[in-house]
């Protein structure tokens, strides 16, 4: 690591947080726009950006650090807050994890309060509610190379569940090359109030160009999860948390990253290691399933080498290997199950990979001290 930048490397935290608050109707959003965009007000432009206002009446505020402000203008009107952590009251160090102590939180609710009243806007921070909340961490690997490879082979892994894969797609811009980089440094899956994103963090700072300075001769991959208004509540409800202030469950959710992160990770992805396609193929004949079973795991493990896209390989795997049961995509789910209990991915690596890679979830586990799932013991990193 170079130019001074600190890497809290395996430590959890929260990268951002959303805080909303319901205005009465469209007189108050008209008196808020006024203030924000009165010339008397003495703000600092610290980012050199200003107020705009976009084409659905969204208008933005983008003049400080570690704040973004939104004032909607639909079928109701909400002020809403955008915070980073790190930017607000931290370093602005764009590889940091922000570990939200009640130190921390104090600071918080002085810093948002303070940006409401220097705006002359007639709120309290407690009156805001937390909307979504992103929580995060780092790997840091020896290997530059070793984000991409990982995020090559997620994008070749199916997801569990009801999740979907999310990608940039080249027909939305006028440059595909672009959408083709942005898919090889980043991946995301995502329910209606989940998300999950893995991504090249070094190529990240210095494709957006904010640090020139930048450089690092190590992999850095990180990890986010988001959780929206709902999952907020579910979360709360379940963990009976009553009487707390919107910063306050931000330090709960901060608290209990690790788990979440490991949580939502196992229930997305399959759980196991990626090997060469023949160290697949002999681990799944010993495995102990039956002939039939052994048969259908290894079509599998074809139409995953030979597709690139998990959900056309799935497709032709429900047609060619159990179209023939009765039940053939409760079948494709037990085959999938059959992978995770003898810890196999079903994507094989490549001749020019390394002979093991773990999904970042294992990682997680090694390098945090965690106890992996049964059956990932003796595995080295």
């Amino acid at each position: 690591m170079s130019n001074g930048y600190e890497l809290y490397e395996n430590q959890f935290g929260v990268h951002t947080l959303e805080l909303n608050l319901k205005l009465s109707g469209f007189d108050e959003y008209r008196e808020c726009a006024a203030k924000l965009y009165s010339e008397g007000s003495e703000i600092i432009g610290e980012t050199g950006k200003g107020v705009w206002q976009q084409k659905d009446g969204t208008i933005c505020d983008y003049r400080t650090y570690g704040i973004r402000l939104h004032l909607e203008k639909r079928d109701f009107v909400w002020l809403k807050l955008v915070v980073s952590p790190r930017n607000l009251i931290g370093d602005r160090n764009p590889l940091g994890v922000t570990k939200i102590t009640a130190e921390v939180k104090r600071q918080l609710k002085e810093r948002i309060q303070g940006f409401l009243d220097t705006r002359g806007l007639p709120y309290r921070t407690g009156q805001f509610r937390l909307s979504r909340i992103d929580l995060c961490t780092n790997i840091l690997f020896e290997e530059e190379s070793m984000p991409t490879t990982i995020i090559r082979l997620l994008n070749r892994t199916p997801p569990k569940g009801e999740y979907h894969r999310v990608s940039f797609s080249s027909a939305e811009s006028e440059y595909g090359m672009e959408a083709y980089e942005k898919n090889m440094h980043s991946y995301m899956i995502a329910l209606q109030q989940e998300c999950i994103k893995v991504y090249d963090k070094v190529y990240e700072v210095q494709k957006n160009g904010r640090l020139p300075d930048f450089s690092m001769d190590k992999g850095l991959l990180r990890i986010e999860v988001t959780l929206k208004r709902d999952a907020i509540i579910k979360w709360l409800a379940k963990n009976a948390v009553r009487d707390t202030d919107a910063i306050g469950q931000v330090q709960l959710f901060s608290d209990a990253s690790q788990r979440l992160i490991c949580r939502m990770l196992r229930k997305a992805l399959p759980y196991g290691v990626y090997l060469k396609r023949s160290e697949v193929k002999k681990r799944i004949r010993k495995s102990g399933f039956s002939d039939r079973i052994c048969a259908d795991m290894l079509e599998v493990v074809e139409m995953y080498r030979l597709c690139k896209d998990p959900q056309s390989a799935r497709e032709r795997i429900l047609q060619c290997v159990v179209g023939v049961y009765k039940h053939p995509k409760r079948q494709y789910r037990e085959l999938m199950e059959r992978f995770e209990q003898v810890m196999l991915q079903p994507v094989p690596l490549s001749k020019k990979d390394p002979d093991i890679i773990y999904t970042p979830l294992i990682y997680l586990e090694l390098v945090s001290g965690l106890q992996p799932k049964a059956g990932s013991d003796g595995v080295n990193i």
